[in-house]
C-alpha cells in the first residue's frame, strides 16, 4: 500500500488505476478489502474510488486490455503485482 500511495503522489490520483480480474462475490470481497480493510481511498493513500476497475477475464473481450482500451486509459506503466515494486 505504501508503493501504491507513492505512485499516486508521483503520477497524481487521476492517473493511477487498479484493474483486478474478478467478478461476482470475489469482486464484492475485493472491493471491501481495498476500500474498508486497506483503506486505499483514504487520504494517506489517495486512490480514487472510480479508478478501481474490474474485468471478468485476464484477456479477450472481457479482459484487462479491453477494459483499458474501452476506457481510453492510455497507460504508460503497468504493474502486475504491487508487492514487487521498489521505488527509490
Amino acid at each position: 500500500m505504501r508503493a501504491l500511495g507513492r505512485c499516486i503522489r508521483h503520477f497524481g490520483p487521476a492517473n493511477v488505476f487498479t484493474l483486478s480480474k474478478c467478478s461476482g462475490e470475489m469482486r464484492r470481497k475485493t472491493e471491501i478489502w481495498l476500500t474498508q480493510t486497506m483503506k486505499v481511498c483514504d487520504p494517506s493513500i489517495g486512490m480514487r474510488l472510480k479508478n478501481i476497475l474490474y474485468s471478468r477475464t485476464r484477456s479477450g473481450p472481457q479482459g484487462k486490455g479491453e477494459v483499458a482500451k474501452r476506457l481510453r486509459l492510455r497507460l504508460s506503466h503497468f504493474v502486475d503485482d504491487l508487492s514487487l515494486i521498489h521505488i527509490s
